[in-house]
């Protein structure tokens, strides 16, 4: 099974997250998912890179410096986050600090 490769900033593997967590599946989808947020999610080695903090009142992440890194995906991963994104679309329930560009990255239209 070959993965397909994204180039992902951290708002937008922090919105891919957002969308994600609220999924739901059966056994192998939550399998699938659960691998493809811990791809997605900020390991401890880029804390310090990306100058991340966490507001401890607010919960509010914040991070100073930013850029792409390359995130690999299988296809059904793929498939889940862009039905996440086109139902969440199709909802309108975006607003306006979620990262657009995982529509266009993620072809959904």
């Amino acid at each position: 099974m070959e993965k397909t490769k994204f180039e992902l900033d951290v708002p937008e593997r922090l919105g891919a997250l957002k969308v994600l967590s609220g999924v739901k599946g059966n056994v192998a989808d939550m399998r699938i998912l659960h691998e493809a947020m811990t791809v997605l999610g900020i390991p401890e080695s880029e804390y310090k890179e990306f100058a991340i903090t966490v507001d401890k009142k607010t919960g509010m992440i914040e991070w100073t410096n930013n850029h792409e890194v390359t995130i690999e995906l299988g296809p059904r991963a793929v498939v889940i986050l862009q039905n996440a994104l086109k139902k969440l679309d199709d909802a309108g329930d975006l607003l306006p600090d979620f990262p657009l560009s995982l529509f266009d990255k993620f072809d959904v239209e």
